[in-house]
This record gives C-alpha cells, sequence and structure tokens, in this order.
C-alpha cells in the first residue's frame, strides 16, 4: 500500500513537473511576443515623426500652391477684361 502510495504521489509530482515545464514554455513565448511587440511599437513611433514632418511639409507646399493659383485667377481676370477693354475699342474705332 505504501509503495502504490508513492508511486501515485510520485506521478503527481511528475505532472506538475511538466506542466510546470510547458507553462514555463509559455512564458519563454510570450516574452518573446512581447520584445517584438515593443521594438514594433518603438519603429512606429520613430517613424510617426517622419510622417509629421512629411504632412507639414505637404500642407505647407498645398498653401503654397493654392496662393499661386489664386494669384493666376487674377491675372486671367485682368486679361480678360483687357481683351473685351481691346475687342470693344476695335468695334467702335474700326468699324
Amino acid at each position: 500500500m505504501t509503495s502504490d502510495y508513492l508511486e501515485s504521489r510520485t506521478e503527481a509530482v511528475q505532472k506538475i513537473e511538466s506542466t510546470l515545464q510547458e507553462l514555463a514554455t509559455m512564458y519563454q513565448r510570450l516574452a518573446t511576443l512581447v520584445a517584438v511587440q515593443n521594438e514594433m511599437t518603438l519603429r512606429i513611433d520613430s517613424q510617426m515623426d517622419t510622417v509629421l514632418e512629411n504632412v507639414k511639409a505637404g500642407h505647407s507646399s498645398l498653401l503654397k500652391t493654392l496662393e499661386n493659383v489664386s494669384g493666376n485667377r487674377w491675372l486671367i481676370l485682368k486679361m480678360f477684361v483687357a481683351l473685351i477693354i481691346c475687342s470693344i475699342f476695335f468695334i467702335v474705332f474700326v468699324a
């Protein structure tokens, strides 16, 4: 009876040991995943600074383009008015 008890206790201890080894393996995998995620997070963080700079540069470029287009509108309007005046002058004095 004592040997049966000892064998059952030995088996129980071995099961506990194997469970602990599985848990240790799981924790090692988890630690690896966390380290990889940390690296990815740091890369994303460093790239966010670059993205912010690019967005600011793009915004500045769009503002400059808007100013240029607005200036060109006034030039086109002035040219159109000048063309109309010349046409009226030509019609009145030549015809």
